[in-house]
């Protein structure tokens, strides 16, 4: 690349001078023609840049005014301060720009609220979350009230609805227990062109649904999601089971615990006191539950398993019983075997789960698309994201498909003696608890061995993977050479990088 800056640069001097030398036999009256148009091309380009300055400049300070204090209204959720400030611009006949109605209808929605928390207890609350200002005096009618003015507005100006906006309308609707209108909607939001739809807006819904306790509703809700390839969390699945519970559907409870224990490590406080509900409730009796059809909440009678298709997830088991359930809290797991040391189930073993067939060939198409076409189409982004910066692209696709080729058929050949029973991801161990300030930027090392030496002592054949990078002499530390070495030599460990 110097190379070819300084060649430009001598190209640059040498035209110069060739055009100081026209200048000085040329006609004073005639410039060059070369002259003349480099003059027109740097007089057109000024042209076009001055423009776009004076376009950037001359939006009406009105405007500005106005977009600038409804986002400050949205920063400390003043919602009647925003609608005051909304209305003096109508009157005095100042443009609203689209962006400012969204924000509007997001202040409608209420900015301060907090659904049912699921996760880690959150940090308290910053100085900034404390100041800001209470919009409770505004009931959930007037605030729908106002909503659908702006809404009015909006559709009379013919300004499109971001999924932003749709959001806003559903949950304002179902706050004000207007479960039927949200549905509208979110049905309107659907057949929108150029939305892509969020998870958020259906929450909502589903929680609506879930308060009104009908069932059959959450279940045709639940469908549509699937069909657009949007996945219930920990929130949703905690809303359906609560409807569950209420109206005593076992086989909504299965299916929910299924998808539950396949999606969610480990269950909130919140979602664990509602799965307690169930097996207290009667229903949670085999006399007493209903059977597999949905009765009257469901608008047809059909199971679930038509509904919503079948899952691939396995069944945790039956959630009825003829002797009822009885409950332990704070049981001892023994970590190395699997077995329950005290309650109910003393002396009991966990069972594995293992990943199904249809999952398995899945991950294994989803592996052989981001090697094949360098990444997934469903995910177009060219960030990494984790703030690890851009995607690296590979400069020779078919060098890469060759190794991965490769790779494969050497994993076919190590099933046919002794089949790795221990596969370790390196930069998982490597990173574990090293996120602090001024962290090393390389793995730790001992951690790592510490893994291998103890899954070593248990006789076990090891695969070890980890990036070629950190066995670099630029990134890796003195200290670890020997590690690393001690894993090269060790004939029941196997490295891939």
């Amino acid at each position: 690349m110097s190379t070819r800056i300084m060649e430009s640069s001598h190209s640059s001097k040498k035209q110069k001078l060739e055009q100081q030398e026209l200048m000085r036999t040329s006609s004073t009256t005639s410039p060059p023609l070369m002259l003349l148009k480099d003059d027109a091309e740097n007089h057109e380009k000024k042209k076009v840049v001055t423009q776009q300055h004076s376009q950037k400049q001359h939006t009406n300070p009105e405007v500005l005014k106005v977009r600038h204090s409804i986002q400050a209204c949205c920063k400390s959720n003043d919602l009647d301060t925003a609608l005051l400030r909304y209305k003096e611009a109508q009157s005095c006949g100042i443009w609203i720009e689209p962006q400012t109605y969204y924000c509007l209808l997001a202040l409608c929605d209420g900015l301060d609220t907090r659904g049912l928390h699921i996760g880690t207890p959150r940090p308290s609350a910053t100085n900034d979350q404390q100041q800001k200002k209470s919009s409770a005096t505004i009931t959930p009618e007037e605030r729908k009230n106002h909503a659908f003015e702006i809404k009015q507005t909006m559709d009379n100006l013919k300004i499109n609805f971001s999924e932003t906006a749709f959001t806003s309308l559903v949950r304002v609707l179902c706050k004000a227990k207007q479960s039927a209108m949200a549905e509208e909607i979110l049905t309107q939001a659907e057949s929108a062109a150029n939305i892509k739809l969020k998870l958020r807006m259906y929450s909502a819904v589903i929680q609506a649904f879930s308060e009104d306790r009908q069932m059959s509703k959450i279940l045709s809700l639940w469908k549509r999601m699937l069909k657009r390839n949007i996945v219930p969390t920990e929130r949703e699945y905690a809303h359906i089971l609560k409807c569950a519970v209420h109206v005593g559907n076992a086989e909504v409870v299965d299916r929910v615990l299924a998808d539950l224990a396949e999606d969610v490590l480990v269950p909130s406080n919140e979602t664990t006191r509602t799965i307690i509900d169930w097996f207290t409730s009667p229903f949670s009796s085999s006399t007493a539950a209903k059977s597999s059809t949905l009765e009257e909440d469901s608008g047809s009678i059909t199971n679930v398993a038509e509904i919503l298709g079948e899952t691939t997830a396995p069944s945790m088991g039956p959630v009825t019983s003829n002797n009822g359930w009885s409950f332990s809290d704070g049981c001892r797991i023994d970590t190395t075997s699997g077995m329950l040391l005290d309650g109910c189930l003393a002396n009991y073993f966990l069972k594995p789960v293992e990943l199904s067939t249809t999952d398995r060939l899945e991950m294994m198409r989803m592996n052989e698309t981001i090697v094949r076409n360098d990444g997934l189409p469903s995910d177009p982004s060219a960030y990494a994201g984790g703030g690890k910066g851009k995607k690296r692209k590979s400069t020779d696709k078919n060098m890469r498909i060759k190794i991965w080729d490769s790779f494969k058929a050497w994993l076919d050949r190590q099933v046919v003696g002794r089949p790795f029973e221990v596969v370790l991801d390196g930069a998982n161990i490597g990173y574990y608890k090293q996120n602090y300030a001024n962290a090393p930027k390389y793995v730790d090392y001992n951690q790592i061995d510490w893994v291998v030496r103890h899954f070593r002592r248990e006789k076990k054949r090891i695969l070890l993977v980890l990036h070629e990078r950190h066995f670099s002499p630029k990134l890796m530390p003195d200290w670890a050479i020997p590690i690393t070495k001690r894993w090269e030599s060790n004939d029941g460990l196997v490295i891939v990088s």
